[in-house]
Formats: C-alpha cells, structure tokens, sequence
C-alpha cells in the first residue's frame, strides 16, 4: 500500500503556521541542538586549554578564535541584559545565595529586599548603632559619625563607582533627586575655635546647604558605607536619603533614570519649622516674649505646635518622650568704639542648668514641660524684681535618653528627658522684652536705681515722656538705626 500523503498546507492552519506534528519535531530539534551545544561549552570550558579560552561578548567581532573554531559561541557568556540580572538578583535575594550578582542599574531600578540603613554614634568609646529596613529612628541634633546602607548579600558592582546620598523631604520620590527643591537643611556639628562664644566659626553638618551630598565608600561587597563624618539631623519629620551611583545628581545626560531614594525611612524625633534656607536655621528662630515694670503686665510665654491654634508651619515628631526647657540666660552684648553692635555671649543648650533666678517657679513645678501636637508649654512668670531685656535659648529634649546613647524606648521611657543634658535640640532664641517709660529730659539715664531714677510707671494725658525699649541680648533688635516701634489699640486682636 503506497505511504500517505502528508497533509497538504492551507490557510485553514493559519498564516506561518505548521502542523501539529511538525511543530513537535521543530521544537524537539531545537531542545536537542540547545543541549548540545551546552555540554559543549562545558567541556570546552573545563578542559585543556580552558584557561586561554576567551568568552567576551566582543571576540566575535575580532574573527574567528579557537574556541569559535571548536563550535563554543562566545556569545552565549556575554553580559545578561539588566532586567535579567534585576530578575536574578530579587530571586537569590529571597532564597539567600545571591551573592556572587550585583546591583544592576536601570531604569526603575530597585534596591534588594531586606535593604537596612544603619546611622552608628560612639559614647564612652562603644558604638551605638540605630538602624532599620522600613524605618530607621533617630534624634534631632545629635551626633552620628557613620553611615551605612547594607543590601541584604547582594554586592553592588563596579557601576555602583561614585556613589553619594543627600537628604531630601519625605515627600519626594525619586524623580525628585535630580531637583534641588526638597533639599533638607541640617543642623549645625559644632564650634571649631576658641574665640568668645558670639565669635566662634561653626561646623557645618554633611548632607546639608553648605556641604552638600555626602560621598559613600563602595568596598566592592554589600555595604555602601562613611565614618568619621558629622551626621546632624536638624528637624524632626520623616525624610529619605535620595541616592546617585555616579557621583552627581541631574545634569540632563540621562542618567538621572538611575537615582533612587533609599528605601527606609528616616524617623527623625523632634521639633521642625518651616525653615529651610540654611544649616541651623531653626537655632535662629524667634519666639517673642516681654514682662512689666515691677511685675505689671506680665504675659504667658507660649510655645505651640498644636495642630489647631498653634505657631504657623511648626510641629513635633513625638516619641516616648517630649519636653521642653531652656538654656542659661545670655550675657551682655559688646559695642565697639562707636556704640555700635560688636559680639555676643550666647548659651546653648545641654550645656549649662536652665536658668531659674530670673523667674517665679515658686509654683511651677518642673523646668522640663510636657510639650506635644495637643499640648502647649508655658514658661514661668518673670520676677517682679527683673528690670532688664534678657534672652534664652529654647531647647527641646528629641525622646533622648543619655545612659544609653540613643533613642528612648518604651522599656527605658521613665529615665529619658529628665536631664538638662538630654535637650540637645535648639529651637530657636526666646526675646524678653521689656520697656522703660522715662522723663522726656532724662531718658538716657531713665535707671530703676535711686537717687536718678526717672523711671516711671505710668503716665497721665498731656504729659511729655519717652518710650526706651530694652533689645534681648544676642539679636533682640538690628545693629543699625532701622528699628522702630509704634502704638497701637490693646485690645486682643492687636497681637503681632
């Protein structure tokens, strides 16, 4: 009996279609011809003259060598694409054995699952480390010496070649890196001489406006690591490290796909401000309180950060622990020849006892007040014996607990802010003010002391006298003539 014929081709079986057969047997050839050639390449590459043998991706281009010659494609050892390598990397990050891949750069990249930020600080000559996966928590103001990120086993690769970090808003996402809008300002590190206090030059913190992106030290394995830095966060929130493996951010030459914010989140315990402009700006910040002659018109001095009512742009991010307190009053300021503005005498905070001679805390209980989003602080009355403007610094205790060096938690709650040395984050400089009412010939020696005293209380309709305002010390009023006052209704509306 004559064989069958095979089934002629229509287009019933669809355009560049075979039949079922035939597509059986094309499939099985190319699964056989794929096995040979493996176990050709494997034997080539094991065996004698393996050594010499070259597997660039490029050989090809340089004419035929001998591992060409013997049916090795050299082609099939070039480079996997990025996404096959993204690929790769996710799944040895989850069975744990992926050590040998980097990570790879492009666009949409993403760090490795399991992905930590540590920030270390050394007390006592032991290091303290904090660090996290989803969040990291720190102190606002306190020093930290080193950074590292740590990529879970996965070693970051030679195009991982100038990496840098900056701190950003916790609003931005990655496409924001390469803009310089959601920049974060730091805090200060320090003092660096030993000139007067109001003269010292001070140190700038890394990552912030004056010494921009911080370099990181690639040492070829999974960490991305910098010690011996100064590392000072200024404002409390919740932040991000935008991140760059070729040492600058932006510059519109397409490489900007490859910028990514670090994926744990910077929890930063303390107060924040809507200031931004530069490093310590919120140490410079104004909160304007006054008080009487002889203990008349005195007025609470508040500080808010209530959602509701409180001070404009201002809030806390509150941990165990949130209190508030002050510094040492200020010294005298130092005029030059011609009576103008010269230095200061500043005090800072989590140095010296707040002061307490200049106020009644007869019945006020502790210096260090409860302050929170829903609770507001106020200081205690001036003495009716106090006759002179003096400043203070405002300082904040940012859930910190000393003995141990770090962050307070809930186990160590009760031993944390109870210190004038554990309020290490200045807020800001608080003014009282005061002013003397004098005789309108002898204002310049309008003193409280007798027998000159022209001084007075109050005054009646028709009678000449002259308004003095007493400046704070450290910045109350301008260096210059550009100072004016005026008067106005009191009334409750006829606030600043």
């Amino acid at each position: 009996q004559p064989p069958r014929p095979l089934r002629p081709f229509t287009s019933a079986m669809g355009e560049g279609r075979l039949p079922r057969r035939h597509e059986q047997v094309k499939a099985l050839f190319f699964i056989l011809l794929l096995a040979g050639q493996e176990v050709q390449a494997i034997a080539n590459a094991t065996g004698p003259g393996a050594k010499n043998a070259s597997f660039s991706g490029s050989s090809s281009a340089l004419g035929e060598t001998e591992d060409s010659a013997q049916g090795v494609k050299p082609e099939l050892f070039a480079q996997p694409e990025p996404a096959v390598t993204h690929l790769a990397t996710e799944r040895g990050a989850r069975s744990g054995q992926a050590r040998s891949l980097a990570v790879a750069l492009f666009a949409d990249w993403q760090w490795p699952t399991g992905t930590e930020l540590e920030f270390m600080r050394t007390k006592g000559g032991e290091d303290v480390p904090t660090k996290g996966i989803d969040e990291v928590e720190v102190c606002a103001s306190l020093g930290y010496d080193k950074m590292t990120i740590k990529t879970a086993g996965i070693n970051l690769g030679p195009e991982h070649s100038d990496p840098m970090v900056k701190l950003v808003k916790g609003t931005a996402d990655r496409t924001k890196c390469r803009f310089t809008d959601f920049d974060m300002a730091v805090d200060i590190a320090g003092r660096q001489n030993g000139a007067a206090a109001g003269s010292q030059a001070t140190v700038k913190a890394e990552m912030g406006k004056s010494n921009g992106p911080l370099k990181l030290i690639n040492g070829g394995a999974d960490e991305l690591t910098k010690d011996q830095v100064n590392i000072f966060f200024m404002h409390g929130g919740q932040y991000f490290l935008c991140y760059t493996p070729d040492g600058s951010f932006g510059g519109n030459d397409g490489s900007e796909v490859q910028e990514n914010l670090v994926s744990t989140v910077i929890k930063v315990y303390g107060v924040y401000s809507d200031c931004n402009d530069y490093d310590g700006c919120l140490r410079d910040e104004r909160w304007e309180c006054s008080f009487g002659y002889k203990g008349q018109s005195v007025q609470n001095c508040d500080f808010n950060f209530m959602f509701d009512g409180g001070r404009f742009g201002w809030g806390i991010q509150v941990g165990q622990k949130s209190k508030l307190t002050w510094s040492a009053a200020f010294g005298s300021d130092v005029l030059d020849a011609s009576g103008q503005f010269a230095t200061t005498d500043p005090k800072y905070c989590a140095t010296d006892l707040p002061e307490q001679t200049m106020f009644d805390t007869s019945s006020f209980g502790s210096v260090y007040m409860d302050i929170d989003q829903s609770t507001s602080a106020t200081l205690p009355p001036v003495l009716a014996t106090e006759e002179t403007a003096f400043t203070l610094a405002a300082c904040y205790c940012p859930n910190f607990n000393l003995e141990r060096g770090t962050h307070c938690s809930t186990a160590d709650a009760s031993d944390c802010c109870d210190s004038h040395v554990e309020f290490v984050q200045q807020i800001g400089l608080i003014y009282f003010w005061t002013i003397r009412i004098c005789d309108y010939q002898n204002y310049q020696t309008c003193k409280p002391q007798a027998p000159t005293s022209y001084r007075y209380m109050r005054v009646i309709p028709q009678q000449k006298f002259v308004v003095r305002v007493d400046c704070p010390p450290g910045g109350g009023c301008l260096a210059s003539d550009a100072n004016r006052i005026k008067f106005v209704a009191s009334i409750p509306s006829n606030d600043r």
